[in-house]
C-alpha cells in the first residue's frame, strides 16, 4: 500500500535484527528480519520502479576470521546466522540489479556507536547504560579483541554522499581504526568521571564471535571523500551526554 501510495525514487534499508549472540539462539527471527525482509523491499522497488536501492550490510559478520583490516574483495566467510543473513542480502540487492535493472549500493558497516543507540545490545551502548544504571558490565574474552567503532554521525555522513555521488557496488563505511573493548572501558571510564562509576567483569568468549576485524576504508574515502571526522573520545563523549539527558529526562530531573 505504501509502495503504490507513493513515488519513491530511492530506497535505503537499514531496518534489521542485529548482533551474532542473538543471531545464534535465534536464528529464524534472525532471518526472518534480514533475508525475508530485505527480499520483500527489493520486490517493491521491482514493482514500483524505485531507481536504487541501498543495503546496510555489516563487515566482519561477513568475511569471519579474516585477517584484518578487511576489504571488500576479501572472500566472504561468515560464521554465524547474522553473518549469512547479511551476506544473502547483498546477493539479493546484486541480482536484482542485473535482471531489474535497479541500481544497488550495498554499505558494510562497521562497528556503528552515537545517540539513539539505546536498544543496541553491543560493546558501547552495553558499557554506558551499565555505568548509568549501577550494574557491572561484561565483556566477553580477555578484552583484548578489537573492533572499529564508527560515530553515527560520521556514518550518516558516507550514506549521504553514497546518495550524493551515486555510487553502486559493495562499500565499507567504517574508520580505519582498530581499538580493544579494554580501551573502550578505559575511556568510558574516563568520560563518566565524576557522574558514575563503571565496573566490569570478564566472562568466557563467546561462540560465533570474531576475535579481532578492523575494516581498511580507503575504497569508500576514495569514492566518496573523507567523511570519517569524529575521534572516538569525541564520539564518546557525544553518546554518554545524550544517555545522561535521557537517564535524567526519564527520571524526571
Amino acid at each position: 500500500r505504501f509502495f503504490s501510495q507513493n513515488p519513491i525514487d530511492i530506497l535505503i534499508n537499514l531496518a534489521a535484527r542485529a548482533g551474532v549472540a542473538e543471531s545464534i539462539s535465534d536464528p529464524r527471527l534472525n532471518f526472518e528480519a534480514n533475508v525475508v525482509a530485505n527480499f520483500n523491499l527489493l520486490d517493491m522497488a521491482r514493482l514500483y520502479g524505485v531507481k536504487k536501492f541501498v543495503f546496510a550490510s555489516t563487515g566482519g559478520a561477513i568475511i569471519g576470521d579474516g585477517t584484518p583490516p578487511l576489504t571488500e574483495n576479501m572472500v566472504p566467510n561468515p560464521l554465524s546466522p547474522y553473518g549469512v543473513s547479511k551476506l544473502i542480502g547483498e546477493l539479493y540487492t546484486k541480482v536484482f540489479e542485473l535482471c531489474y535493472s535497479v541500481k544497488s549500493c550495498c554499505l558494510r558497516f562497521s562497528n556503528v556507536y552515537g545517540e539513539y543507540s539505546i536498544h543496541k545490545h553491543n560493546l558501547i551502548p552495553m558499557f554506558i547504560k551499565s555505568a548509568i544504571e549501577g550494574s557491572t558490565a561484561k565483556i566477553y574474552g580477555d578484552g583484548t579483541q578489537e573492533r572499529d567503532f564508527i560515530y553515527v554521525g560520521d556514518l550518516v555522513d558516507g550514506i549521504s554522499r553514497v546518495l550524493e555521488y551515486d555510487v553502486s557496488g559493495v562499500i565499507q563505511l567504517a574508520t580505519g581504526k582498530n581499538t580493544s573493548a579494554n580501551t573502550i572501558a578505559e575511556l568510558v571510564t574516563q568520560e563518566l568521571s565524576g557522574k558514575y562509576e563503571f565496573n566490569w567483569e570478564y566472562r568466557p568468549a563467546r561462540s560465533g564471535e570474531i576475535y579481532k576485524t578492523w575494516c581498511d576504508n580507503s575504497k569508500s574515502i576514495r569514492l566518496l571523500g573523507h567523511y570519517p571526522k569524529t575521534t572516538l573520545s569525541e564520539g564518546l563523549r557525544k553518546t554518554i551526554r545524550w544517555y545522561i539527558d535521557q537517564h535524567q529526562k526519564d527520571d524526571g530531573n
